[in-house]
């Protein structure tokens, strides 16, 4: 079998068995938990899935193939939805989640972040290590100044080290309105399949477990629904840990010039 199967299998048994304490007992108990598929081919990823479960999961279609339910036999089950993350002109990373859009590289922030919204994705800035500093700290800024907070939402990320205070910028956009969607961000390097739901964020509300997409979306737009952030961020030696290892990884993956 893929690695891939084994990595997403291993990601939804880690979000699964891992209980919010944030949540009260008999809202965690139900609990509709998803995870976003937002690295460069989440629509892949799913079709993978349908075409061939994961050992102990049965996997089930959603949302017109958009997200797949993946449950075990004591019936407890977690939703993986596509997702994508796209870089801009700018060099920033803005995520589509829901949804596989066709949004390419390259083009504008402002423009990324329309596109997205323009479709069936939730757009979300997420803060990233040394992206929101400087010339591109400040256009990040300027898109959270021009943006409806209620099609465009801010994230955080485990990779934020702890006692990193929060960006400026994350605490006026809240203050604007934005829902700010914690997330743990798992690197490409084998072992971070386990991060998953590791910082996430929640709702102490009724969802549509049919529509999870759509569920998301509707609580992005409720007025004044500020999301929970639950599990916690990575101490700074593990997020340099977590960096350097993506750094060798893709040094190890690169080209060789011929001698």
């Amino acid at each position: 079998m893929d690695r891939s199967f084994w990595a997403l299998a291993y990601a939804a048994d880690a979000a699964r068995e891992r209980e919010y304490r944030a949540l009260r007992p008999e809202t965690a108990a139900g609990a509709l938990r998803l995870v976003f598929l937002a690295g460069g081919a989440g629509a892949r990823a799913l079709d993978r899935l349908l075409a061939g479960p994961p050992p102990g999961f049965a996997i089930e279609p959603r949302n017109g193939g958009g997200a797949v339910r993946a449950a075990t036999a004591d019936g407890r089950a977690l939703w993986l939805l596509a997702g994508r993350q796209v870089v801009t002109a700018e060099r920033l990373e803005v995520l589509a989640l829901g949804a596989d859009a066709d949004v390419p590289d390259g083009r504008p922030a402002a423009e990324t972040l329309e596109r997205i919204a323009a479709s069936a994705a939730v757009p979300v800035l997420p803060w990233g290590l040394g992206k929101w500093l400087g010339a591109r700290g400040r256009i990040v800024a300027g898109l959270l100044a021009a943006c409806d907070p209620s099609r465009v939402a801010a994230g955080d990320t485990s990779l934020r080290p702890l006692g990193w205070p929060e960006p400026l910028a994350l605490r006026r956009a809240r203050a604007r309105g934005f829902r700010v969607l914690a997330g743990s961000d798992p690197l490409p390097p084998a072992g971070e399949a386990g991060r998953v739901a590791s910082y996430a964020a929640g709702w102490e509300d009724e969802a549509d477990l049919e529509r999870p997409a759509g569920a998301l979306a509707a609580l992005l737009r409720r007025p004044g629904l500020e999301p929970l952030r639950l599990g916690r961020r990575d101490a700074p030696w593990t997020v340099l840990r977590r960096v350097r290892a993506h750094a060798a990884a893709r040094t190890d993956r690169a080209p060789r010039r011929p001698a």
